[in-house]
């Protein structure tokens, strides 16, 4: 047991680290070797602190090295700390110093429940040889379950890649909350039979009801496929993330030997990042450390803006009952932020004014003394979309003239959907972009295209990805065919011929109505698909572009389905190479480095035992686009490129300039609802959680006035978490924050009012705060201008004109030339001439032979055939192979008829 002995002073500790800590940094460092929690404000330099309070309690005698735990999240945020505390214990190396001998235990939360499922496992059943999934292990593996469940799921539709990420998602909630199967299915039937008693009682259920009746049973469809996906995980011995963290929790709460010998090796336990632990996380540490053992948890309730994947900010503000013993433990708040100046800081304060209501623990941030009136905060409100991008375009390039560095700045965006066109903007203007995450890469033009046609290729009830790329710039059918088409895949939906056109198709519907049943998921164990209709349109009035457009790219998508057999980053190549995007991307001067991108995703994806199927990595993809940073923690990768990225990457980050565009009502605040366990049967309800009293509930199903209240507390919640989100954002700049908004968006119908952020803004920039560069203070347009100007466009950019008119020339002298025969036999060309057309002539050949041999199509056999299945492999190996494969939609006879072989078992 150490004896605390003399150390270090207050001023002791601030000249060996060369930092003049604050009294309220000194206060926490020294603070008595017990509980205790730290509210460090944004740039407060909590990791510091940390390390500051390792050498603190070593210098006394209080602990020595080895007996200290470190927790934080990523595998970076834990090397720095564990970095920054050797570097300090090394500090203390002297004649008079105590022992600074052994290490520190510095890990991320998860790689520490790891580590204690190996060592105490056993003791629970717990199988200590369980290997970790990847990411996209995980993905392939619950993708597999999904696809070879025998349904049917009339409450979940039968979609493979949103069943898979429901899947996933739903694992990851019982995990997070502790939450057994059993359970979940006896709530959902509670409330189911709450329903069905209060129909009989009073009639049809209302749509609130109804939708919550349908969720729940859509709950109980997708349980079984959960259950199924565990099974498969313990029949492999493998585990993930959540498992890890639940059984750790579990083993922790129910065998009191593994706290016992956790509190005898670490006699202090340092808590990073607190507000973004989970329940789960929550239930281990107070199972392994509550009640009086000496845990400093540091954290910051204002950027708590993970709620949406399983984080619990309620978790840092009872910390103080969850780990004090008998007493609450203190509560040490920083305020002064050494990253900003002071005039970002006061816009934050702005900003964060209405959390300080719901957490009075946090502090005020102020800058240093020195820094309290620099910094530049620049705001402004355009009357378009389009207008306010070139005005954020022109600043970041007048900032890289003046000798910025395009590193040191930052475009932060509430959504990735924006990335494609501020892309545009600065690489228009010469201005390099390191487009960070992979969420983001996945809004960008090219990769929508490849990523559309894989999906309409993989399944072919993926009808939105289908009219995006028949609505693209490649295609470019109006709503009318595309109404059209729609209608033409209802009539073959529910004829019983699969047969028919003209006159049956037309609806007294309206082209929007239309439209928005053509995109509508359709259930393929009782219809037909848009990809069907496009293999047969039918009579219907189409246009005749459109009817040669449907042609052309039915047979594209059927010599393509080759891929579906092939890994991703092949099948990739394939489509880039078939739709012809390298060609166009080249010849316009387009970098092709966002499809190298992901191709590289794909690469990664396959090495990392995600496997080779097209479904398993397509809903990868989905996840990492909807959930962002859940997938992986990404950065800036380096290069010398003007970041860009959505504020949810940029927690922890920062750099000289920031800008916020798009800060419009609708836009941040995003004014959209998120799913809740009513409207989702992918999540967990409310009631299960272990948070439960932080969430509403529904006081009275009968009326309205239950559910509005409900939605209200709920949309309450939600504009919580995206104040924290711009607090977030408007901390990360060191020197120059710029903010933007618009009035009209790029498709709105009615102007977007000005968002409560940029207003408070304004308000404090005409009180002295900052400048205003410009305010589009009404709008006298009825219509959107931006749509009142639409024109046709290409894509990919055309770029120079004169350029762009020679390649028209260039093409249209190659298809006079295929339309009439050759006016020479090249009798006339000299041998330079004849050597280059054999040559050219060799390179054709080799690439005809490549593509034929890629033509083939490759049939797994089944395990065990009948004995005419054999007969009919033996006699006509071709046609049984296509049985086989059974393709959707089948080819037309013309196409049919291709080389295949078989891959034996």
């Amino acid at each position: 047991m150490s004896v605390e002995t003399d150390g270090l002073t207050r001023q002791g500790i601030c000249d060996l680290f060369k930092i003049p800590f604050t009294d309220e940094q000194l206060d926490a460092i020294a603070a008595p070797h017990a509980p205790a929690v730290v509210i460090a404000g944004a740039g407060s330099g909590k990791t510091a602190l940390m390390s500051a309070r390792v050498v603190w309690l070593v210098s006394h005698g209080a602990v020595t090295p080895d007996q200290v735990l470190g927790l934080t999240f990523t595998n970076k945020a834990a090397a720095e700390l564990s970095a920054r505390v050797r570097k300090a214990l090394r500090l203390l190396e002297g004649p008079d110093a105590p022992s600074v001998d052994g290490e520190p235990t510095v890990s991320t939360y998860h790689s520490y429940a790891a580590a204690l499922l190996r060592e105490y496992g056993l003791w629970a059943g717990y199988e200590p040889a369980a290997q970790l999934l990847t990411d996209a292990q995980r993905v392939q593996l619950a993708e597999s379950v999904v696809r070879r469940a025998a349904g049917p799921f009339p409450a979940l539709g039968l979609r493979l890649n949103a069943l898979t990420e429901r899947v996933l998602t739903l694992d990851g909630e019982l995990n997070e909350h502790l939450v057994d199967l059993p359970t979940l299915m006896a709530h959902d039937k509670a409330l189911i039979a709450e329903f069905d008693a209060l129909e009989e009682q009073n009639g049809k259920l209302t749509a609130d009801p109804a939708k919550a009746r349908a969720t729940a049973r859509g709950r109980l469809e997708l349980a079984p496929l959960v259950r199924e996906f565990r099974r498969a995980k313990a029949k492999r011995e493998r585990v993930d993330f959540g498992d890890q963290m639940a059984a750790a929790a579990l083993l922790a709460e129910s065998v009191a030997e593994v706290a016992g010998g956790e509190r005898e090796r670490f006699a202090t336990v340092l808590l990073d990042e607190y507000q973004d632990t989970s329940m789960a996380q929550q239930r281990l540490l107070v199972a392994l450390f509550g009640a009086g053992h000496p845990v400093m948890a540091v954290g910051d309730p204002f950027q708590a803006i993970y709620g949406w994947r399983g984080a619990s900010v309620r978790n840092i503000l009872t910390f103080d009952r969850d780990f004090g013993d008998p007493d609450p433990a203190p509560i040490f708040a920083l305020g002064q932020n050494n990253r900003s100046g002071g005039v970002i800081l006061s816009a934050a304060n702005t900003i964060a004014e209405p959390l300080r209501r719901q957490f009075p623990e946090v502090a005020e941030l102020r800058p240093q003394e020195a820094r309290a009136d620099s910094g530049d905060l620049v705001i402004g409100l355009y009357r378009t979309a389009a207008e306010e991008i070139d005005v954020v375009c022109d600043a970041v390039a007048a900032e890289v003239a003046e000798g910025r560095q395009p590193c040191d700045i930052a475009l932060l965006c509430r959504e990735s959907k924006v990335f494609p066109e501020i892309i545009s903007g600065l690489t228009d203007r010469g201005i390099p972009v390191d487009v960070v995450g992979l969420g983001g890469l996945l809004e960008l033009p090219e990769v929508v295209e490849v990523v559309s046609t894989l999906e309409v290729l993989y399944d072919p009830t993926a009808n939105p990805s289908l009219v995006r790329l028949l609505s693209g710039p490649r295609w470019r059918i109006g709503a009318a065919d595309l109404a059209q088409l729609g209608a033409r895949a209802r009539l073959l939906a529910t004829s019983s011929k699969g047969a028919g056109g003209g006159a049956e198709q037309q609806r007294d519907e309206t082209v929007a109505g239309q439209l928005r049943e053509a995109v509508a998921g359709i259930d393929p164990a009782e219809t037909v698909s848009l990809v069907e209709a496009l293999e047969d349109p039918g009579t219907g009035p189409y246009s005749t572009a459109a009817r040669e457009r449907f042609a052309d790219l039915a047979e594209e998508l059927r010599r393509l389905r080759v891929v579906l057999h092939q890994p991703p980053d092949v099948a990739i190549a394939r489509v880039v190479s078939a739709t012809g995007l390298d060609i166009e991307l080249a010849t316009h001067g387009s970098a092709s480095y966002h499809l190298d991108a992901l191709l590289e995703q794909a690469r990664s994806f396959t090495a990392s035992g995600g496997g080779s199927g097209i479904g398993a990595f397509l809903s990868y993809l989905a996840l990492a686009k909807r959930y962002g940073s859940s997938l992986a923690v990404s950065a800036p990768s380096g290069v010398d490129g003007v970041a860009l990225l959505t504020v949810h990457k940029a927690k922890g980050l920062e750099w000289h300039s920031v800008y916020v565009p798009q800060v419009s009502d609708g836009v941040f605040p995003s004014g959209q609802s998120r799913s809740t366990p009513l409207t989702s049967p992918a999540l967990l309800p409310y009631a299960l959680r272990g948070d439960a009293a932080d969430f509403p509930v529904v006081t009275s199903w009968t009326g309205n006035k239950g559910v509005a209240a409900f939605k209200t507390e709920v949309a309450e919640r939600e504009r919580a978490e995206d104040r924290r989100l711009a607090y977030v954002a408007l901390t990360r700049a060191a020197e120059r924050l710029v903010v933007t908004g618009h009035r009209w968006g790029p498709t709105q119908a009615a102007p977007r009012d000005v968002s409560p952020y940029l207003q408070a803004l304004a308000d404090h920039c005409e009180a002295g705060g900052g400048t205003v560069l410009h305010w589009e203070s009404a709008v006298t347009e009825t219509t959107n201008p931006a749509l009142a100007q639409s024109v046709a466009v290409s894509w990919p950019p055309v770029g120079d004109p004169e350029r762009a008119a020679a390649r028209e020339a260039a093409a249209s002298q190659v298809l006079a030339a295929l339309r009439s025969p050759p006016d020479s036999d090249g009798a006339d060309l000299d041998d330079v001439d004849r050597d280059r057309v054999a040559a050219w002539d060799a390179d054709i050949a080799v690439l005809i032979a490549e593509a034929e041999r890629q033509n083939v199509q490759v049939v797994d056999l089944p395990s065990s055939l009948s004995a005419s299945w054999a007969v009919a492999l033996l006699r006509e190996p071709e046609a049984a192979a296509r049985r086989l494969r059974r393709p959707l939609p089948k080819p037309p006879a013309a196409a049919a008829h291709r080389g295949t072989r078989f891959h034996q078992w």
